[in-house]
């Protein structure tokens, strides 16, 4: 079942918001990552910077007052009772990463620039090394539900949904109906005399080819894929493929992948309130409600972690880390179209298991750029140092999973303190 907005409220007013009991971290290797990405640059005064409240340069909400909960400081406001709820119930597993500099202002190469920590436009973001490090029988390794996606070692990893059910239509052969392509429908069963065919084949090829070439690379993960679609036409039954654009189904589908161990990575899309999207160059004021709903989702994300069984049998929340970010931040001032244009640094948030929470590492200055920041600390450290990139916050990613961050970010390491 699809969970729609109206459900996700439904559960929020029967009380699912509570904060539950936390349990010990599973192992990093057992990770599982959800990305929620609110696309087109969030203003971060109207949460994650109160201390740009105070700031003479920058038109921040004009509504908000300074807060902080469970450690977390934060830009409270009466009208944006979701903000200061989930921080209540969930600061203590969240931090909180100020003043990440993007080095761009264009949305793609933000977007990049984030999600891979380069401008190579042949790289994979940090979901697909991810899977591309987990488990290798997994059947769905990334679900790639809504939003942008870089790779090209570990394509073979990701799988794009399509809110329009495109991946369902593939499965059940509707994709190659005659009305849509003028063709006889073909059959797309694992059983099929075609697929056995091209598995014995594959099998016969792989076996002759040498060891580490490139066409064995290809045979292995072609046989993968067969046996992957084995096991999701298996489930198709119980696994609904087919989303709507609404935040909360997005994510039912991927929690639904994590229970049944399908998959280690997902990645959902927040369009803003109404999917009037983030970039506000037109009116700023929408942050406030884009804000609000995003964290109404948060909220019941959380509780759906604690309630959930992973394949382990314990719950969701020991093993998932969820990972809250926009592209760009905001120009500190409103333009003359009541809006703000696009700024070069930003904020995160990583949430669950394996982070130390109760915590905001970073800052904004007095020029709203990123504080330098000791990564062993997390403190503010002016003179030794690093102004955080999207390679930090990838590389602080991937040690949550036991990856390696060298070979993807170089010198730009992990944030130490941000590590249980």
């Amino acid at each position: 079942m699809t969970w729609t907005r109206r459900r996700w409220l439904q559960a929020a007013a029967a009380g699912l918001l509570v904060p539950a009991p936390l349990w010990a971290a599973a192992a990093p290797t057992d990770r599982r990552f959800l990305f929620v990405f609110a696309r087109g640059g969030w203003d971060q005064s109207f949460c994650f910077a109160p201390e740009m409240l105070s700031l003479s340069g920058v038109q921040a909400d004009p509504d908000g007052v300074a807060a902080e909960l469970n450690g977390i400081p934060f830009v409270d406001n009466s009208l944006r009772p979701n903000v200061s709820g989930f921080f209540r119930a969930y600061g203590d597993r969240t931090a909180v990463i100020n003043g990440i500099e993007i080095r761009s202002i264009a949305h793609e190469m933000c977007t990049r620039l984030l999600l891979t920590g380069s401008q190579d436009p042949v790289a994979d973001d940090w979901a697909a090394i991810l899977a591309g490090h987990g488990d290798p029988g997994l059947t769905l390794p990334h679900v790639q539900v809504v939003g942008p996606s870089f790779s090209d070692l570990y394509t073979s990893k990701v799988v794009r949904v399509g809110l329009a059910g495109q991946f369902a239509s593939l499965l059940d052969g509707t994709a190659l109906s005659a009305s849509d392509l003028a063709v006889a429908a073909l059959p797309v069963t694992a059983e099929d005399p075609v697929a056995l065919m091209l598995r014995d084949r594959t099998a016969a090829l792989q076996a002759g080819s040498r060891s580490g070439s490139d066409s064995e690379r290809f045979y292995r993960e072609y046989g993968q894929a067969l046996d992957a679609l084995a096991d999701v036409q298996d489930q198709s039954d119980e696994l609904e493929l087919s989303v709507s654009g609404d935040l909360g189904g997005q994510i039912e589908l991927v929690l639904s992948c994590f229970e049944r161990g399908l998959s280690r990575c997902g990645f959902v899309t927040h369009d803003g309130w109404q999917d009037l999207g983030w970039d506000t160059h037109g009116n700023n004021a929408l942050q406030h409600d884009n804000y609000e709903e995003l964290f109404e989702a948060l909220n019941v994300l959380m509780a759906e972690l604690d309630s959930r069984q992973g394949p382990s049998g314990d719950p969701l929340s020991q093993e998932t880390v969820v990972v809250v970010f926009s592209e760009m931040g905001r120009t500190p001032r409103i333009n003359q179209s009541g809006g703000k244009d696009h700024w070069t640094f930003t904020s995160a948030m990583l949430v669950g298991a394996g982070v130390q929470g109760g915590q905001a590492v970073g800052a904004y200055d007095d020029s709203v750029f990123g504080e330098p920041v000791d990564l062993a600390s997390g403190a503010i450290d002016e003179s030794g140092g690093v102004r955080l990139t999207g390679g930090h916050l990838g590389a602080t990613i991937l040690a949550l999973a036991d990856v390696d961050p060298g070979p993807w970010t170089g010198d730009e390491g992990p944030i130490l303190s941000v590590l249980d």
